[in-house]
């Protein structure tokens, strides 16, 4: 038996000799080793949301990939399919002390040759990225879209306006006909999940028989996140 220390110095030498991509096993992760991926992200800071896990896991359990050394995780990422029509890479993290060796990099390749190899030939596949890494996605096929910004503040109890009303007093098929115009592919078991989430809060915008717009607010480990956030523009009649 070894003490705390020798454990964390045996980690560190074990980093150090890994140096080849080849002894890295990847496979299909577990839900226990998610749970564990989410941990590293929240020290990251990307305050991820209380039920995310278990909402994306329900969508595609198949979706999650685990990269180990000698039976210990020190990655992963996942690759959710959305019927074959669209994929997104997220949650892509390696321990700290496995970084800068390629590790990384070879796990990068295997989540996108795992993710085409689940869609259709003419799918395309998503993933948020951070900022000054454009040019090794861009080398991986990606282009840029959109910057994606995100602000905190405080919420104040305001009055509520007219046309916007509670996502549950909307038939959950004219929720999902709406998402269906504006993301890449269906995704009604994700949504179901994702507007109905424990401690969530989702509203809706009717403007007449129309549903012009949705939203879903959901507890992370530090206050709330919003999104997605779709808004079609109202008629002057609506506004008034």
């Amino acid at each position: 038996m070894t003490s705390s220390s020798d454990a964390v110095t045996e980690s560190r030498i074990t980093a150090t000799q890994v140096m080849k991509p080849n002894d890295i096993n990847i496979r299909r992760m577990t839900r226990d080793e998610l749970a564990m991926l989410v941990e590293w992200a929240a020290r990251e800071g990307w305050n991820p949301g209380l039920n995310d896990a278990e909402v994306f896991w329900a969508t595609d359990p198949e979706g999650f990939v685990a990269a180990e050394i000698d039976g210990e995780l020190i990655g992963g990422g996942s690759i959710v399919a959305y019927e074959k029509k669209y994929g997104f890479i997220g949650l892509f993290i390696m321990r700290p002390e496995y970084r800068g060796r390629g590790l990384g990099n070879h796990l990068w390749h295997e989540l996108i040759r795992r993710l085409l190899a689940r869609l259709d030939a003419d799918a395309a596949i998503g993933l948020d990225g951070v900022f000054n890494m454009q040019d090794y996605y861009a080398r991986g096929g990606f282009r840029f879209v959109c910057r994606d910004l995100r602000f905190e503040g405080r919420g104040r109890d305001l009055p509520q306006p007219k046309g916007i009303t509670e996502v549950s007093t909307v038939s959950f098929e004219r929720i999902d006909a709406y998402d269906r115009r504006h993301f890449p592919a269906p995704r009604s078991r994700f949504l179901q999940a994702w507007i109905h989430r424990p401690g969530g809060h989702a509203l809706a915008v009717v403007d007449g028989d129309e549903i012009r717009g949705y939203t879903v607010m959901r507890p992370c480990r530090t206050g709330y996140k919003i999104g997605p956030l779709s808004l079609q523009a109202l008629s002057w009649r609506s506004r008034s």
